[in-house]
């Protein structure tokens, strides 16, 4: 019986590896990851309302949303920025479970997102599909929001940190 050398097979085995290497420049970047570190918030108000600026997160199961000492209170064309290291945080009236560690501090590694509650208007969570995870040397996270109090208000990404 008579073997066929496997220089046949070769052709074959070039293709199986030269395809997934063709595929490697529409593999996902770092900057498609899932989630992004931030420490530091920014919100800018291009809508025709003013928006109080929050912050929430879930600690053991509990969402909370929490406000830092200073006002948050965004007008027309306004921002706000909020350092997330600051450890100056309150519960936002209403709020009826303490969810910050020593009363003021956010645990760092726990995943935050911004809040909007507009004036004479809904809430928007500011919440997307990529995490933001509190991070002590983490990056700018930077939202906006336009339109009117209840017409195409939405809470937007501008920038990633």
């Amino acid at each position: 019986m008579r073997t066929r050398p496997l220089a046949h097979k070769q052709p074959v085995l070039a293709l199986l590896f030269a395809v997934p290497m063709a595929l490697a420049p529409f593999a996902p970047s770092p900057a498609l990851a899932n989630w992004a570190n931030a420490s530091q918030m920014k919100y800018s108000n291009v809508g025709t309302y003013s928006v109080t600026f929050t912050m929430a997160f879930k600690r053991n199961g509990t969402k909370c949303v929490v406000v830092p000492q200073k006002n948050t209170v965004v007008g027309v064309g306004g921002s706000v920025s909020l350092d997330l290291t600051i450890g100056s945080w309150r519960m936002r009236e209403g709020e009826k479970e303490d969810c910050l560690v020593d009363g003021k501090h956010i645990e760092e590694g726990t995943e935050v997102w911004g809040r909007i509650d507009i004036s004479a208007g809904p809430y928007k969570s500011c919440r997307k599909d990529k995490a933001i995870i509190y991070r002590k040397s983490g990056g700018t996270v930077k939202y906006v929001s336009g339109g009117t109090t209840h017409h195409n208000n939405r809470c937007k990404i501008a920038s990633w940190p």
